[in-house]
């Protein structure tokens, strides 16, 4: 049934039936009634036609079906949640960065990344050039940051980071933070 049809179903409630009209938005576009018509919002949103939600476009259904998935590269949440720890990487090592992502999952408004930092046009950051030059000539630093964040409104904000960690600082994240472990690819128990 499409939305339109939906809109002018009769619900039997208690012995009475109510009907109304269609709400506004849902009739946009009269003349494709058998089309999901885009609103404004979803317009403003960058959402594609037909998406119920952006955030979980791309998103293969087992993944869906734990609560826990992984951005698609591309999508807007996926590069909200890389600019939620950019600017503290960014202040850390003194340059522009992308990430090459490992490892991310997202699950109840909780992600966590596992990413390796590199120069805007895809190269290697040259540590040589950052205040971490000497852990790195002593083999004491990795490069690569461990972040869990937390979707504040429409932003992803850093609860937790690490840059260069040559352990594992993440181990008891989830139960410190209460983030749910699903999202970890280890967790201490």
């Amino acid at each position: 049934m499409n939305r339109v049809a939906l809109g002018f179903a009769v619900v039997l409630v208690g012995g009475q039936v109510l009907a109304s009209d269609p709400p506004e938005s849902v009739i946009q576009n009269p003349g494709k009634a058998d089309q999901f018509s885009r609103n404004i919002f979803e317009q403003q949103q960058g959402r594609p036609e037909g998406s119920a939600n952006p955030t979980m476009e791309g998103v293969p259904a087992q993944q869906l079906a734990t609560g826990t998935y992984t951005p698609p590269p591309g999508s807007a949440e996926r590069g909200t949640i890389m600019d939620g720890i950019r600017g503290l990487i960014v202040a850390e090592l003194r340059q522009a960065v992308i990430f090459k992502v490992e490892f991310l999952r997202v699950r109840d408004g909780w992600a966590f990344l596992k990413a390796q930092p590199r120069r805007p046009d895809g190269g290697p950051i040259d540590y040589k050039k950052t205040k971490f030059r000497e852990a790195v000539a002593q083999g004491m630093f990795d490069g690569g940051v461990q972040a869990l964040l937390k979707r504040k409104g429409t932003r992803w904000e850093a609860v937790d980071w690490s840059l260069g960690a040559t352990d594992v600082p993440y181990g008891d994240w989830w139960k410190k933070y209460r983030a749910p472990k699903s999202i970890f690819d280890y967790a201490e128990p």
